[in-house]
């Protein structure tokens, strides 16, 4: 299970907010629900460079920032206490750490649902049923729910990189061709 946020991190300006939209998630009981529109909404604005653009506009007021980010919110239909949230970090000019928030935020939530994040990363998409074998495996050596990120990185040769909270277990091909060249120089 990923541990609960070192206290540094919620010490953190971006942790005491994260901590903050968590307590008040968990008091309206939306906490699965504020979870996956708070990762929504960074992902809206990672894929929109304009709206990127506008967190660290000095030119828009602090009115007319928390306005904008409004109706944005209105548009991605956020619950009331995200809105409320995002409009509060507008008009307080915080919103350039939102990704660090949701980030907090989000390992807050594991940590309250015993939830383990794993992200495994293939040099092409899995099929459903190897997502599925990896799945299957790694829930046989994990405690509690699993949750898991499949990604691509056409970068790799082959074979796959699995994250699991601070732990790498690295299968990928240029690792495996990296043991077999330090085993040959041993013994040559």
């Amino acid at each position: 299970m990923d541990s609960i946020p070192r206290s540094g991190k919620l010490t953190s300006l971006a942790g005491r907010y994260a901590k903050t939209l968590f307590d008040l998630s968990v008091e309206s009981k939306e906490v699965s629900a504020i979870a996956i529109q708070f990762a929504d909404f960074c992902n809206f604005i990672k894929s929109h460079d304009n709206i990127q653009s506008l967190i660290f506009s000095p030119a828009l007021s602090r009115q007319e920032h928390a306005a904008v980010f409004k109706e944005i919110c209105q548009r991605l239909k956020l619950s009331i206490t995200l809105t409320n949230f995002i409009i509060i970090l507008a008009d307080n000019r915080r919103l350039n750490f939102i990704f660090s928030i949701q980030e907090i935020f989000q390992e807050l939530v594991n940590h309250s649902e015993a939830l383990t994040l794993a992200e495994v990363v293939s040099a092409v998409p899995l099929t459903k049923p190897q997502q599925e074998k990896i799945s299957q495996i790694l829930s046989t050596h994990l405690s509690g729910k699993l949750a898991i990120n499949y990604t691509t990185n056409q970068t790799q040769l082959g074979g796959i990189l699995v994250r699991i909270g601070n732990q790498i277990i690295d299968l990928t091909l240029a690792n495996q061709l990296n043991h077999l060249a330090n085993a040959m120089k041993g013994n040559a």
